[in-house]
């Protein structure tokens, strides 16, 4: 029978002197910004209304979506937001 301590030690120190947190490490990874900043000015707007409501249809209530791309081919990242009661843009 072969003896896998000394492969099992190896194993242990490897992880215990490979887990420890880098200096640099910040949990803020977004900010918010205004929009005068960002340039982004859009607002999926919805009316609540007694027929038509969360508890019927979850999914709309959800939101529409974003879409991140170079659409127009001008070498620029454009950002594409739909809205399901107001217009995209």
């Amino acid at each position: 029978m072969k003896n896998y301590f000394p492969y099992i030690m190896a194993l242990g120190l490897l992880l215990f002197f490979s887990c420890k947190e880098p200096e640099s490490f910040s949990l803020v990874q977004f900010s918010k910004l205004d929009s005068t900043k960002s340039g982004v000015d859009f607002s999926n707007s919805l009316k609540f209304d007694q027929s038509f409501n969360i508890y019927k249809y979850r999914n709309y209530y959800n939101g529409g979506g974003v879409g991140i791309g170079d659409v127009n081919n001008d070498g620029f990242v454009d950002v594409y937001f739909t809205g399901n009661l107001t217009s995209n843009k």
